[in-house]
Order: structure tokens, then C-alpha cells, then sequence
């Protein structure tokens, strides 16, 4: 059962049978819980409506813990994705992460459990993947600092536990100062936990996307496609570069011959459509993708000029094409790059900067950068 007909299944909705690509897909999705009647999933609001397309895109990916970390993190607040009800953006991630092991994210737990109580059964999704977690009593002080006054009634099969998971056990000053100095020593290894959590903060940086100033030297259309545009870009440096970019419906050729676009550089080489693309042209696309713009890099940016997110340093070392594939940097970084409501590029708070100036798509707010 592929992710499209589950979304739906969930929800409880019928869709037209068919491969897609994710774009495709995400589309298909939108378009068949709209024609069913039920468009207060997609968002009361424009910027409900990106939120929602946000989490259509990440859903789309293979979920990891960095996935599921950066989740747990967003959801210790909240009830639902978007908003105060469910929407499409709950229904999309909910199919994502079933059948994953999500026993030490508890928010995420208590979350899908919430949705998995208002969805339709999916077949494929194994509602037993998600484990719940006995309580452990803990005792409260009384007023006058005694605890161990703790009222009968208040006994719990947990209370008969050993002393270890039954309360909060306080050491005394001079093991802690042992064991503090234990943890200095270097020579230990660095336990699993702190090389995921490392792992993870490398994943969320910004600063490991190459992104730099290209001007666009040639561009034709493609000639087996009618959707791709093909780009001959100097990168600076005597770096020039061939890229494909699906833009077609958007741009004619002749109107990209020098401009100054931004690039996404550190993407392993890939066939598009029988042509050799070296890198990402970025733009922003509205939430129903009916604009797509591209980014425009300032005026006094020259070729090979690296955009830069502060506060992250700007001289960060970028990661290499390989590790943005092993780590999929790009997908854990790709919900926080969007446009504000001037048309300016972020991720996160953070704006794409090149000198004292900032990337922007004018006129396009509120969208996605990919």
C-alpha cells in the first residue's frame, strides 16, 4: 500500500489508483481531501495552509531519529501540527512514523496516540509499535519535610519497586565529586547517546549546506522534457556548472541568461532526465506550487559568494556531498527553509545572508525554499 492511498485511508478518504513522484504525490493528496469536502485539513489560514505543505514534504522522506528528536521537540507543547485541531499535516506524519519504534520520544508517543484514536484503521500500520509506559510513583514531601509520611491511599504497585525506579535518589557530596571527577577522564570512550546527540546537531546546521552566488552563463530547454530548464553556471573560481531545474512552466530560457540565482553546490551528481545535473537551483514555491520564483542573490554578491545563516559561523566548514547523503542533511534541515512574509529566505530564524545583504524571492511569502 503505497504512503498516498494510507494517507487517505487514514482520514477515510478514496483517491484515484497511480504511481507519483513526491511533488505529485503530495499534490494528489491535497486535491482528493479537497474534492471529498473536507478542506478545513489543509488549514484555516494561508499560513496554516504552508504549515501544512511543510509537513506533506516531510513526511514524504524516510524518517530517523534526527527526524523524530527535532519532533519530539516541536510536539512538548503542542496537541496537534498546525493549529488547535487536526489537520492533513497530523494525518501525512502519523502514516510516516507507524510502525517505527518511538518508545524514547514520549511526546511523539502521546501525540500519535491521540491521532491513531481519530483515524480510520490502516491495514499496514501496526498500531502495537507504539508502547505505553507504566507510571512510577515518586513521593511528595510533606510540609514539614518528611518523606517518609506518605499517606496509604497513595500506594501504587509501582511504590513496592526497588528504591532505584521507585524514587529520586539524591547522592551524597563526596561519591558525586568521585564520580565528577571520573567524567573528566578523556581517556573513555564517548558513550552512544552523546555521538547521536552530536550527530543530530551536525544534521541541524544550516552552515553544512554549500549554498553560493552562481550567474547563469546559457540556459535551453530540455529536449526530452517539457518541464526542465538546463543552466550552464559559473560558480566563481573557474567552477562552472550544469544544472536542470524544473522550471520550465515558470521561466523561458532567454530570461535566465544572467541572472545571479542561488545554488545549492554540495549534492552528489545526478541524471535528470538524461542530463547530468551538478547542483540545486533554489526558489520558492507557494504552497499549491501555482508560484515558483527564484531566489535572487543581492546585487553586490559575485559568483561564489557563500550564503551565510547567522548567527551560525560563517566560516563553517560545509559538509561533503557523501555526508549529505549519508547523514540526509538536507532533508532534516529542508521544513525550516522557507520565505517570510517579505519574500526573504531562512532557515529557522535565520536569514540567507551574502555580505551585509539577504536572498529573497519578492513578492513570494510564506513559502517553501527547495
Amino acid at each position: 500500500m503505497s504512503r498516498f492511498t494510507k494517507v487517505l485511508a487514514s482520514i477515510g478518504v478514496a483517491g484515484p489508483q497511480g504511481t507519483f513522484s513526491d511533488w505529485e504525490e503530495n499534490s494528489a493528496i491535497k486535491c482528493s481531501v479537497l474534492s471529498s469536502g473536507l478542506e478545513g485539513l489543509l488549514g484555516s489560514s494561508p499560513f496554516a495552509q504552508n504549515e501544512v505543505d511543510m509537513w506533506l514534504r516531510f513526511s514524504s522522506q524516510e524518517i530517523v531519529d534526527a527526524h523524530l528528536i527535532a519532533l519530539n521537540e516541536i510536539l512538548l507543547l503542542k496537541t496537534f501540527l498546525v493549529g488547535n485541531s487536526i489537520s492533513l499535516a497530523d494525518y501525512s506524519v502519523f502514516v510516516a512514523t507507524a510502525n517505527l519504534d518511538l518508545s524514547k520520544f514520549s511526546n511523539v508517543v502521546r501525540w500519535f496516540k491521540h491521532v491513531q484514536s481519530v483515524s480510520k484503521p490502516v491495514p499496514e500500520i501496526n498500531v502495537c509499535s507504539v508502547f505505553s509506559f507504566a507510571p512510577t510513583f515518586i513521593p511528595v514531601p510533606s510540609m514539614d519535610g518528611d518523606v517518609s509520611k506518605v499517606p496509604e491511599s497513595a500506594a501504587t504497585p509501582a511504590a513496592s519497586a526497588p528504591a532505584s525506579t521507585a524514587a529520586v535518589a539524591v547522592p551524597d557530596n563526596k561519591k558525586a565529586k568521585e564520580g565528577k571527577a571520573k567524567d573528566t577522564d578523556k581517556s573513555k570512550p564517548v558513550p552512544a547517546a552523546a555521538a547521536a546527540t552530536e550527530d543530530t546537531s551536525s544534521a541541524l546546521d544550516p552552515t553544512k549546506l554549500e549554498i553560493r552566488c552562481g550567474v547563469v552563463l546559457k540556459c535551453w530547454n530540455h529536449p526530452d522534457s517539457e518541464k526542465l530548464l538546463c543552466e550552464e553556471i559559473d560558480m566563481g573560481n573557474g567552477d562552472v556548472r550544469q544544472i536542470a531545474s524544473g522550471i520550465r512552466a515558470f521561466y523561458a530560457a532567454e530570461q535566465l541568461v544572467g541572472k545571479k540565482v542561488v545554488v545549492l553546490c554540495n549534492l552528489k551528481e545526478r541524471s535528470i532526465g538524461g542530463f547530468k545535473s551538478q547542483g540545486m537551483v533554489l526558489c520558492a514555491v507557494s504552497a499549491d506550487h501555482s508560484v515558483i520564483r527564484l531566489l535572487e542573490a543581492p546585487v553586490s554578491a559575485a559568483a561564489g559568494d557563500r550564503v551565510t545563516f547567522p548567527p551560525f559561523p560563517a566560516d563553517s566548514v560545509a559538509a561533503t556531498p557523501a555526508q549529505m547523503v549519508k547523514k540526509k542533511i538536507l532533508e532534516g534541515l529542508a521544513p525550516g527553509l522557507r520565505t517570510d512574509s517579505a519574500g526573504v529566505a531562512h532557515w529557522n530564524d535565520s536569514p540567507f545572508t551574502i555580505g551585509a545583504d539577504v536572498c529573497a524571492a519578492p513578492g513570494v511569502a510564506d513559502a517553501v525554499v527547495s
